[in-house]
């Protein structure tokens, strides 16, 4: 009877823990490269890219990129370079706060989606007319 009582607790136990150590899934990722254009031009970094997840409930993760001078963006994601997943995304854009000199034009509110196995995401946008560029501040942008 000890021995039955002892396996009992004993699975019971590692089914609590078991149960503990997972957290969300995360959803696979895949190799991607990206682009930024502002009204069909480069987007002339250095400047950061977030794309936040649209639907929290699929689990997918907010993606950063640093953009390039050429508009070129390496994208980080779950902390691994060069990689994205697949989802809908609010696309949010920042200066470099580094770099006083280098401003990015405002642009308008936008998501994108982004299907399993993209090679290459880019993000076209429209700059809003008349409004200043800005630097180190992060704004909401939106493709055409």
């Amino acid at each position: 009877m000890p021995r039955r009582v002892l396996s009992l607790l004993t699975l019971t136990l590692l089914t609590v823990v078991m149960g503990c150590n997972s957290g969300p899934a995360k959803k696979s990722t895949f190799s991607a490269t990206g682009k930024v254009t502002v009204d069909d031009k480069p987007l002339a970094g250095p400047a950061t890219l977030t794309l936040s997840n649209e639907d929290i409930t699929e689990g997918a993760p907010s993606i950063s990129g640093a953009v390039d001078k050429d508009g070129n963006v390496k994208f980080t994601t779950y902390g691994n370079d060069g990689v994205v997943a697949a989802g809908k995304y609010k696309v949010t854009l920042a200066g470099d706060i580094m770099s006083a000199s280098v401003l990015v034009p405002a642009t308008e509110p936008a998501t994108i989606e982004i299907k399993s196995g993209d090679k290459e995401v880019t993000i076209s946008l429209k700059a809003i007319p008349g409004a200043p560029p800005v630097g180190g501040i992060a704004m909401p942008v939106s493709p055409p």
